[in-house]
């Protein structure tokens, strides 16, 4: 019968064990050729796996280490001191045959097939019914829920006004839209950068925890890389015994950033491999790596104003503020600049409801603020000493008592 011989060397654990065999021959012996000193013979469970995955062919040990062939004996996996004595059935002469090794040789014969026992049987015929009524209770409740909006009647409010005091005047309903558009173009400009970010899964090689630090690097075919934001542990490898025996590979998941901003971290699945732990796990990213990108956004520069409006404004103040005000604006303009202001202002209006809507509106002011409406000339005085040069009056026949003030900014 032909025999399939494997060598594995002192770091050889279970998993590299299982990893060979599984690429072994479907057919004939398989003998594990093992150097001193390697996890895998430290414990009796690891052989009684590495005999459940070759089945009815006969598993072999070949060791020099005389305490590993005796734990391979207590799982009744026959141990050999070297190839020679395998090819002649021959254990190990120098080694004393120990109540362990006697009941190994007596006993070495394939594992018998798990019994069917009533207790079985009934366990899971109870997990099955327990299923059921669990996706009863799920499925079959049903309730409906309709909502109905509510209308709520709200507003006009109205308010009685009187001009005069027995209201002889009669009221006047006023309305007025001001549409402006200036085009200016945005000479500076703000980066944003953004680093794409993803979820990386490590999986644990070892039968022992493996700590990723955060920051720790990883890397795409490419040499596109990744840093962790977060520190994390993989969980170790186990194997659990029973019936038979289950290899659990411990993983978890660890998020990332890209090192450099922008679309170059903008890597499909599949693509970060690299991690700096090789011999201790796999790396790889089930999801593309996104959001990296960079953004220039338009910023107005101080040179960029051509244009200010000043609007509701000079009423609330004094007319020193004023004239501090209209500085600063004159400031912040090119040579050029044009400012437009929307106020009350005193002065030219038609008939006597114009003059009562403005006395009122006025009125309002002073009580609210404690500010007053002033006359064109002087905003038009206030201009010329902040900088300005031929301010102008722009009546608004819609709106009684407001007025725009426009001039230009001398170079």
């Amino acid at each position: 019968m032909s025999r399939t011989v494997i060598d594995l060397d002192a770091r050889a654990t279970v998993l590299d064990a299982a990893e060979r065999l599984t690429e072994a021959p479907p057919d004939g012996d398989v003998a594990l050729v093992v150097a001193a000193g390697a996890p895998l013979l430290r414990n009796a469970v690891f052989l009684d796996v590495l005999r459940g995955l070759v089945g009815p062919r006969r598993l072999s040990i070949v060791t020099a280490d005389a305490r590993a062939r005796s734990v391979a004996s207590s799982a009744h996996v026959p141990a050999y001191a070297s190839l020679a004595a395998l090819e002649r059935r021959e254990l190990d002469p120098t080694e004393r045959l120990t109540p362990a090794r006697r009941a190994a040789i007596a006993t070495m014969r394939t594992a018998e097939a798990p019994r069917v026992t009533t207790g079985r049987v009934l366990g899971v015929i109870g997990s099955l019914l327990g299923a059921t009524l669990v996706l009863l209770a799920v499925v079959l409740p049903e309730a409906r829920v309709v909502v109905a909006p509510t209308v709520l009647p709200i507003g006009p409010v109205e308010v009685e006004v009187r001009a005069g005091g027995s209201g002889e005047i009669g009221a006047t309903v006023l309305t007025a839209q001001i549409t402006a558009r200036l085009p200016i173009t945005a000479g500076g400009q703000r980066v944003v950068e953004t680093r794409a970010t993803g979820i990386l899964r490590l999986r644990n090689k070892t039968t022992s925890d493996v700590d990723v630090p955060r920051g720790s690097v990883f890397s795409t075919a490419g040499g596109v890389q990744f840093l962790s934001t977060e520190e994390r542990s993989v969980p170790r490898s186990v194997i659990v015994p029973g019936t038979s025996f289950e290899l659990f590979v411990g993983q978890v998941d660890v998020p990332v950033e890209a090192a450099v901003a922008g679309d170059p971290g903008n890597v499909g699945a599949g693509t970060v491999v690299n991690g700096p732990r090789p011999d201790r796990y796999t790396v790889t990213n089930d999801a593309p790596m996104t959001g990296g990108q960079i953004t220039r956004i338009p910023v107005m520069r101080a040179e960029d104003y051509d244009a200010a409006l000043v609007f509701n404004v000079l009423l609330e103040h004094s007319p020193g503020q004023n004239t501090e005000l209209l500085r600063r604006v004159a400031r912040a303009l090119n040579p050029g600049g044009v400012v437009v202001i929307l106020d009350l202002l005193r002065g030219r209006l038609m008939g006597s409801a114009a003059r009562a809507v403005a006395s009122l509106e006025g009125l309002s002011v002073f009580v609210g603020t404690g500010g007053q409406a002033y006359a064109f000339d002087d905003v038009a005085g206030w201009l010329r000493v902040a900088g300005f040069a031929r301010p102008r009056r722009i009546g608004l026949l819609r709106s009684p008592g407001l007025g725009l003030a426009v001039a230009t900014k001398v170079n």
